[in-house]
């Protein structure tokens, strides 16, 4: 199943699968609801709800409770740190091995207001959990605009960076005589790439930004570009791509190509757009253990007015036993 984008309303109809176990993530976004109150969740055997503990917690505990009242009592509260990436893990591991079962069973997960990190930690714990017989279906909701209100030169959805570090799952096989080849997906955060590539100090940079013709809308890629420009002007050298921000496999076959231009290098990838397209980052690190994938946890965010919904959903296949693994 390709990517298939499809009015909110009409997701009860088109989304017809018994869904075994819908995972999600409570958030500070209005997003972070659009998806579940759709859902005909008469058809969800059991949700597990996703919750960050951080400085604005009470927003969050409110979402988290609002979201498990939607599930009759067939829902779990599962508490992640956006510090502490083995918590991570080990609470998603946790619940999933609860809810498993010994026929084929279909996972939806919502990857909308997930941070990129917890949910690839989440898809490496999937992959290790699923079975060949199984189902994984990925919903995410796009934004109509984000830090929405502000002009575009001012916009911004985090601010500061707290640690730069390889997500727990992808640690790749760097090779310590080999330069380093950074490919970054630019999204709207100018600070958090920058600190990236600060880092790594990379002998090879790649930015790449949104397909015009894969994007969510007209004016995000408008606004992707600008910020990809700015960034790119920063830098000599740069090697720019494009990316699909609809469907995976397609953000997948262009992060594959990009790691290939320049053999003997170690390629670190830093996922900054949409979750669609971290998806397709992390499916290409299955394909290809060689890749790491990096994060830089932000100190603060814009949760007062971070994005806003749109009335779509993306449907689209995560096939986590289909890639080659060494």
């Amino acid at each position: 199943m390709s990517s298939q984008k499809i009015p909110l309303i009409s997701l009860a109809s088109v989304l017809t699968h018994q869904i075994n176990i819908f995972i999600c993530s409570a958030s500070f976004e209005q997003r972070s609801t659009m998806i579940p109150a759709a859902l005909d969740r008469t058809r969800v055997d059991h949700a597990l709800i996703c919750a960050n503990k951080v400085t604005f917690t009470s927003k969050i505990d409110e979402t988290a409770q609002q979201l498990s009242d939607m599930f009759d009592g067939r829902a779990s509260i599962v508490e992640l740190s956006m510090e502490n990436p083995l918590l991570i893990a080990d609470h998603l591991q946790q619940e999933i091995k609860k809810l498993q079962r010994g026929t084929p069973t279909t996972y939806a997960i919502d990857v909308t207001s997930f941070t990129h990190e917890a949910l690839l930690i989440l898809l490496r714990v999937l992959q290790a959990a699923v079975k060949s017989e199984d189902n994984v279906i990925g919903l995410y909701n796009g934004a109509t605009d984000y830090a929405t209100g502000l002009p575009a030169e001012e916009k911004w959805l985090s601010k500061g960076v707290a640690e730069i570090r390889s997500v727990l799952g992808y640690p790749g096989e760097i090779v310590p005589t080999q330069k380093i080849h950074l490919i970054v997906l630019v999204g709207f955060e100018m600070e958090r790439a920058e600190r990236i590539i600060g880092a790594y100090e990379p002998s090879l940079l790649s930015l790449g930004y949104g397909s015009p013709l894969q994007s969510i809308s007209f004016p995000l890629h408008n606004l992707n570009k600008r910020f990809h420009k700015r960034l790119s002007d920063r830098y000599k050298g740069v090697r720019e791509f494009t990316f699909s921000l609809e469907d995976p496999l397609e953000a997948k076959l262009s992060i594959e190509k990009q790691a290939k231009i320049q053999p003997g290098f170690n390629v670190f990838i830093a996922p900054m757009n949409t979750k669609i397209s971290t998806v397709g980052v992390a499916l290409a690190a299955f394909e290809n253990e060689a890749l790491q994938i990096c994060y830089a946890s932000a100190e603060q965010y814009n949760f007062q007015s971070y994005s806003s919904p749109s009335n779509d959903c993306y449907i689209f296949e995560v096939p986590l036993l289909k890639s080659v693994i060494t």
